[in-house]
């Protein structure tokens, strides 16, 4: 539809914001624009102590490879009845409920491998995502065994010591056979380099239309990009990779983009069998932010049977398994997505054409409708969520959906 789509699987160097991108062969790259997802860089230097070579005594693992592998053979390796610290920063870094996930599935392998060792988590905040679930999951699954101290509680992390395996805070010294050290993170530093911080340590965007403020036909996606209530999260990424290669097709033809809405659904394993999920709903507000919709999204309830929790697993595995074949191609599983959402669309824009057959030849039940509580609960997003893919011409709602088809006259055509 918009025209040939060539892939190119390489390095790109460190990007000018002068129309042109250079690869690693030497091949030059003219562009009217160019989308980045460029992920973040670790600030090693805001723990005082830590480095990257810290990190083969003190591993971050928190860019996947040899440091996912070597905090396991660590943990593996720790003695009976053992410590293990983790150093969480303040917000904002990649994947907010990231070290609570890693906790609880650490202390799910130490409660079988080393049962009488503890975890500490020291945080650089007194609260974080999905914290009530997680904390009901510790008490019920590992009691006593993950201890969650507050930034309240510990001042901040003021040194670290990888010789002494020692973590100091305003308040108290902390020692363990095992230390993970998450830092603060920023946007990496080629793309800071390219001046597209703008003097900060993110990149400012447009968020309606992810274009860089400092740099024309630049738009940058995923964590390295400031998008207003939206998380640093992966599924965060790839929807918003989806919303901007529709707005750099529309702007290439010269046409004004849609308006609509993003999402993000997160799920967090406790353990292999227990699940825990965070979805938002968001859109742009009259100061041009993606701020989350009042009434949608939201948490897995609290004090749930396992039934559910095993469920939201289940549905957990599916979802990773979809994602990855989204973005990667695995064509085993990307089959049953793609015929999924090809049902789900043509499925809709058949029914908004007429092309499908009346359904309801009658009332569904003997009690009348209420046509005024249906409007009202229809408008409701917390009742109902129809209005964030969806409009109606004869609604006044300012902020309408544009991802589903026009409802106007459904009631007339279907029933």
């Amino acid at each position: 539809r918009y025209g040939t789509v060539t892939g190119v699987q390489t390095c790109a160097l460190p990007i000018s914001v002068g129309k042109c991108l250079t690869l690693e062969d030497g091949q030059t790259l003219t562009y009217d624009r160019v989308i980045l997802s460029p992920g973040v860089s670790l600030k090693y230097g805001d723990v005082p102590g830590y480095s990257e070579a810290a990190s083969t005594a003190m591993p971050h693992a928190w860019k996947a490879g040899h440091q996912t592998l070597l905090l396991r053979d660590q943990l593996a390796a720790m003695r009976q009845g053992g410590t293990v610290l983790m150093s969480v920063p303040n917000n904002p870094y990649r994947c907010p409920p990231g070290p609570y996930e890693r906790a609880s599935l650490m202390a799910q392998y130490l409660k079988k491998n080393n049962p009488t060792a503890k975890i500490i988590i020291i945080d650089g905040k007194d609260t974080f995502s999905k914290q009530a679930l997680f904390t009901e999951a510790w008490e019920s699954l590992y009691p006593g065994l993950i201890t969650h101290v507050t930034f309240a509680d510990n001042g901040g992390v003021l040194r670290v010591d990888p010789d002494a395996m020692e973590i100091a805070t305003a308040f108290e010294n902390f020692e363990g056979d095992v230390v993970n050290i998450i830092p603060p993170q920023r946007a990496p530093d080629f793309v800071l380099e390219a001046g597209l911080g703008g003097g900060g340590e993110w990149c400012s965007i447009d968020q309606f239309t992810f274009e860089s403020v400092e740099a024309p036909g630049v738009h940058v996606i995923g964590d390295a990009a400031i998008v207003g209530d939206m998380p640093k999260s992966g599924f965060s990424a790839s929807v918003q990779g989806g919303v901007c290669a529709h707005v750099v097709a529309a702007l290439l033809s010269g046409q004004t983009p849609d308006l609509g809405v993003l999402l993000n659904t997160c799920y967090s394993f406790v353990s292999t069998n227990y699940g825990i999920s965070v979805a938002g709903v968001y859109r742009i507000n009259e100061e041009g932010r993606l701020k989350s919709v009042a009434g949608t999204g939201g948490t897995s309830p609290t004090g749930a049977p396992l039934s559910i929790r095993e469920a939201e697993a289940n549905h957990a595995q599916s979802w990773y398994k979809n994602l990855t074949s989204f973005l990667f191609g695995y064509v085993s599983v990307s089959a049953r997505a793609i015929i999924f959402y090809l049902f789900l669309w043509f499925g809709m824009a058949a029914f908004a054409s007429g092309d499908l057959p009346p359904s309801l030849a009658g009332p569904l039940t003997d009690v009348p409708g209420d046509p005024v509580r249906g409007l009202e609960v229809f408008r409701d997003g917390s009742k109902a969520t129809c209005l964030i893919c969806h409009s109606v011409s004869s609604l006044s709602d300012r902020d309408q959906g544009v991802l589903g088809p026009l409802l106007d006259g459904v009631a007339d055509k279907y029933s």
